[in-house]
């Protein structure tokens, strides 16, 4: 029996998994000190990149619907939106649109706003943006009243079914809802028939009005007029007495291109029909709304500050006038 000699060749001495030690057996073959076989290690001075974490996914914001109500604000915004509520009849003080658009159904929402005597006020993109916080207006916003306005004769039949003499507040362009709604609230508690505000240039009884005046909107009845001048003029044709708010503009206790003394406020005698004509903090009332009064009557002032805010002025006026009236009775 022949025996192959390359069975006992020491030549070659094979390497086991321990380093080179002869066991019998062959495994895989793996250096010390270097786990995971034949990876090979990083140069010196070139340090791998970390890995960039994933960057998270944006939420993907959706557009507003071009047809919508802004809420509790009564602005409805949107072509289509806005012809709706033109036909639907509901009231609406003014219309925004965006200058120079007047083509498609602007120019329908015109016409629409023209036979109905709504005012259009041009503006620009940027302001209608900014009204409803987005650009889906599609050029065009609707302030929507919360309430059904009335006419003066209204208020007159109510002060009469109360068997009471008439006592009217003008409201003559407060453009701040919050002081608007203030004063509404303290009139319907004072007593007062109803309260006048002019068409343009002057807040509308919207949902924020309605809100401040904590429901007393719903009970005041108030008559939206073209021209606060005119309705002066209608009341003292109904034997109305006329009390405007002034300030004291000038050493010889009247203002300018007033044809009646300023007096203070408590020195009145308020037992008559009347009307109390307010204006707004900065312009106050018009000269000629002034000129046509029949009393300009001022708050004394003890600090340092000139006028009150137009809401606290009129709680004064009211209470007083409410004052005297229920002493007499």
């Amino acid at each position: 029996m022949k025996t192959d000699r390359r069975d006992f060749s020491p030549k070659k001495k094979p390497f086991s998994k321990d380093g080179g030690n002869r066991s019998g057996s062959f495994g895989k073959f793996e250096k010390p000190g270097r786990p995971g076989g034949f990876a090979k290690p990083a140069k010196p001075g070139y340090a791998r990149k970390p890995e960039r974490p994933a960057k998270p996914k944006e939420a993907v914001k959706e557009a507003p619907p071009p047809a919508a109500e802004a809420e509790d604000s009564g602005m409805v915004y949107g072509r289509n939106a806005v012809l709706e509520l033109l036909k639907s009849g509901r009231p609406i003080d003014k219309l925004f649109v965006q200058s120079g658009a007047r083509e498609g159904s602007i120019t329908v929402i015109f016409a629409e706003a023209l036979k109905k005597s709504i005012p259009v006020i041009e503006t620009e993109k940027a302001k209608l943006d900014s009204m409803i916080k987005n650009s889906a207006h599609q050029g065009v916003i609707a302030m929507a009243s919360a309430k059904e306005y009335c006419q003066i004769g209204d208020i007159l039949k109510i002060a009469e079914a109360r068997r009471e003499k008439p006592f009217i507040l003008i409201a003559d362009k407060i453009m701040d809802p919050h002081n608007l709604g203030a004063i509404i609230r303290t009139a319907e508690c004072a007593g007062v028939h109803g309260i006048i505000i002019p068409r343009r240039n002057a807040a509308g009884v919207s949902p924020i009005v309605a809100k401040i005046s904590a429901g007393a909107s719903v009970h005041m009845a108030i008559a939206k007029v073209p021209n606060i001048a005119a309705a002066v003029e209608e009341l003292k044709q109904k034997g109305i007495w006329i009390f405007a708010s002034a300030l004291d503009a000038g050493g010889d206790g009247k203002n300018p291109g007033e044809s009646s003394p300023l007096s203070d406020y408590c020195e009145m005698d308020y037992d008559i029909p009347l009307c109390l004509a307010v204006g707004n903090e900065g312009e106050g009332l018009s000269p000629l709304v002034l000129q046509k009064s029949d009393f300009l009557v001022k708050i004394p002032m003890a600090g340092k500050i000139g006028s009150l805010n137009v809401s606290c002025a009129c709680a004064v006026f009211m209470y007083e006038i409410s004052r005297q009236r229920k002493r007499k009775d």
